[in-house]
């Protein structure tokens, strides 16, 4: 009997979300990016309404004035003010951008798995799509990794769930899948994983 099976190699489920780490990023549109976030945080810049944002106490509001303001002026700096500038070439600064204030700014607000869910109702409530999929790219690639034990995958498995992160929904079940199948009793360890999601989509409900 013959089975036709895909190498793992041909499917690469983070092709699904925007990638600024390939050979066709531009390194003067990273590199603005960062000098902006890295002026934002030493207070040299001045953006209207962020002291009014910050007097609120609205992070998640913060989060987006920031995001457009930066995004806004990286395609200032790297295009001269040009008008009429392609979507892709619009969507390369935004993604990128996203890249690095994720990883400058929002990473420094995740210890904890409740961090997760707060920064992904917020970053939802203040509608900033690019965001939201870093986040998602960020944590198919923690799934992905050796060394992330099973309770961490299922956690992730009932957050794509609620926050209809589909991609991150497809990685989590598939690494699942591999654990049951590997199990010397998969039937038994189906039972199990249901019986702890089930515990665990409780808890997170009753957060």
């Amino acid at each position: 009997m013959h089975t036709n099976r895909f190498k793992n190699s041909l499917f690469d489920p983070l092709s699904y979300l925007p990638d600024v780490e390939r050979a066709c990023r531009s390194q003067r549109i990273e590199s603005t990016c960062a000098k902006f976030v890295n002026d934002y945080y030493n207070n040299a810049l001045d953006i209207p309404n962020l002291d009014l944002l910050r007097a609120q106490d609205d992070k998640f509001s913060m989060h987006r004035l920031v995001f457009l303001y930066g995004c806004d002026r990286v395609e200032k700096e790297c295009f001269d003010d040009k008008e009429g500038l392609a979507e892709h070439t619009l969507n390369l600064v935004r993604n990128t951008f996203a890249h690095v204030y994720f990883d400058r700014v929002l990473m420094k607000e995740v210890q904890y798995f409740e961090d997760f869910i707060a920064l992904l109702e917020g970053i939802g409530q203040a509608h900033i799509p690019p965001l939201r999929k870093e986040i998602e790219r960020f944590i198919c690639r923690e799934v992905m990794s050796e060394s992330t034990d099973s309770a961490f995958t299922k956690k992730m498995l009932l957050l794509a769930e609620r926050y209809s992160l589909d991609v991150l929904k497809m990685v989590a079940s598939g690494v699942l899948v591999d654990q049951i199948i590997a199990h010397s009793n998969p039937p038994g360890e189906l039972v199990n994983i249901s019986h702890e999601l089930k515990r665990m989509a409780s808890e997170i409900n009753d957060r």
